[in-house]
């Protein structure tokens, strides 16, 4: 039974979802909206996603300690509490919803990520077939790609995937 992961383990396990998509998407973003308004959107993007998520981190732990909790909570959770404890009761009863929308952000980037992911993995084995003569739609190469990667998501634990 392995440890759960420390705090330093899912901050890098989400800084590479981010950067490692990004790298991928890099030069099509950057064609899309310009070589000047590109890097600096894109740097400004990662910066505030970045920083989401390190404060999400950074809350699960003070809201484990605050409520005593016996392991550091999950997002959607870390933002059900904070809304549940607020010293305002405006905010109290949005507490569900809130730990809803988070799951529901989470899962459309998430989401976002695979699409890149699929679709660069899909042109370049579409690239590699075509050169050798097996021509397929974008599309059945996506369905094809579509077997493993999907695999490859029930890895359950993340140390699992570090240890690579």
């Amino acid at each position: 039974n392995q440890a759960p992961t420390t705090y330093l383990e899912t901050l890098a396990n989400l800084f590479k979802a981010n950067v490692g998509t990004g790298c991928f998407a890099m030069a099509d973003a950057i064609r899309n909206s310009g070589i000047v308004l590109g890097p600096i959107a894109t740097i400004t993007i990662a910066a505030i996603c970045i920083m989401c998520m390190h404060a999400l981190l950074r809350g699960a732990e003070y809201v484990m300690i605050a409520n005593n909790l016996s392991s550091r909570p999950d997002f959607a959770e870390t933002v059900e509490l904070c809304f549940a404890n607020s010293k305002r009761e405006r905010l109290r009863k949005y507490a569900k919803f809130m730990k809803s929308f988070c799951n529901i952000s989470i899962c459309i980037t998430q989401m976002g990520f695979c699409c890149v992911y699929f679709i660069f993995v899909a042109q370049s084995v579409k690239m590699i077939l075509d050169y050798y003569g097996f021509i397929f739609d974008l599309e059945w190469v996506v369905t094809l790609v579509l077997i493993p990667i999907w695999l490859s998501s029930l890895v359950r634990k993340l140390k699992k995937i570090g240890n690579f």
